[in-house]
């Protein structure tokens, strides 16, 4: 009787420090997991920063372009001096 309580005492400590290991492990990973997951987060937005950046810089290189391509247009179109009249528009001195 005595035997049989010992060996249930034993598998019942042994079931628990195998459940407290698995629990530890398992916390671990839960908390690798977390950080993993806040890095990628974190990656995610630095991506996402830098995409916006890029995205409002090409807008401003678009509208010069724009902007290049309607002087280039006025000036074709002004019948004198193409040369001359694209100076004349940008805010510069004609050529002597």
């Amino acid at each position: 009787m005595v035997d049989m309580l010992l060996t249930v005492t034993l598998v019942g400590i042994a079931f628990l420090v195998g459940l407290a290991v698995a629990i530890g492990v398992e916390s671990g990973s839960y908390r690798n997991g977390r950080r993993g997951i806040a890095a990628a987060r974190r990656e995610l937005a630095e991506r996402s920063r830098q995409l916006d950046e890029r995205e409002e810089g090409l807008a401003v290189e678009g509208r010069e372009l724009y902007e290049w391509e309607g002087q280039l247009i006025r000036a074709a179109e002004c019948g004198g001096c193409p040369i001359c009249e694209l100076r004349r528009l940008r805010g510069e001195r004609p050529a002597s």
